[in-house]
């Protein structure tokens, strides 16, 4: 009964020094919105950041989320023959910069379809026409009303080096777009007016725990155990 309180303790106390001894984790985040271009986004170092004196950098990640609405779809067949074609559009968060080396890491949102044309002549004598599904002379492909996308990305451990310090450093956060169509060599479009109504981009430090801690909580556990042993063996 006695040995059963005294490992009980010991366990108790184990647990007190593993979690005190998992790593530390330190996120910087920069949100945005509004229009496709180019940001400039400051981040510090490790150095100064650090969540305790002697924690050591021992790795560094990237998360980039993307939320984008809205888009407008225009597709004219110059042929004769109506058809299906497929079309689609791409929202890009790409991440680089000149101040650090990194991997060119990036998230997308996607939304893509397929389509019926219909032939040039069904406005005969009329302005030049996008011919959609047979119908009207503007149309929009499905919107996106509202799509998210999420990457996440643990840096190579030959790139952290590079992190530590106290210094400011600068990632550079370029949101672009992209249209494409296919199936009919007589049919062209364009695509434009998607939202940006979030990007995020955070830089995740971690540490791991400082020198001493868990030399403190073990030290700790032995005077625990050794007060518990000597309580017993007076009460005995």
């Amino acid at each position: 009964m006695r040995r059963t309180g005294v490992i009980s303790i010991g366990l108790l106390a184990l647990t007190g020094v593993a979690s005190a001894g998992m790593p530390n984790k330190v996120d910087q985040s920069h949100s945005f919105s509004g229009d496709m271009g180019s940001r400039s986004l400051d981040f510090q170092r490790a150095g100064a950041v650090t969540p305790a004196m002697g924690a050591e950098l021992i790795g560094v990640g990237l998360r980039l989320e993307l939320t984008v609405s809205g888009g407008s779809l225009m597709i004219d067949n110059d042929g004769p023959d109506a058809g299906t074609v497929s079309v689609f559009f791409v929202a890009n968060l790409l991440l680089t910069s000149d101040d650090v080396i990194i991997p060119a890491y990036q998230t997308s949102v996607l939304n893509a379809d397929r389509l019926v044309v219909g032939p040039d002549d069904e406005h005969p004598g009329g302005p030049p026409v996008f011919d959609f599904d047979g119908g009207p002379d503007t149309a929009g492909m499905p919107e996106l009303a509202s799509a998210y996308e999420l990457m996440t990305f643990e840096l190579p451990a030959g790139l952290i080096d590079q992190f530590r310090g106290t210094e400011t450093f600068t990632l550079d956060a370029d949101l672009s777009s992209s249209f494409g169509i296919s199936g009919l060599p007589s049919v062209a479009g364009a695509f434009s007016g998607i939202v940006v109504e979030s990007a995020i981009v955070t830089l995740s430090y971690t540490y791991t725990p400082a020198p001493g801690t868990l030399g403190v909580l073990a030290g700790g556990l032995m005077l625990t155990l050794r007060r518990r042993r000597l309580t017993y063996g007076r009460a005995g």
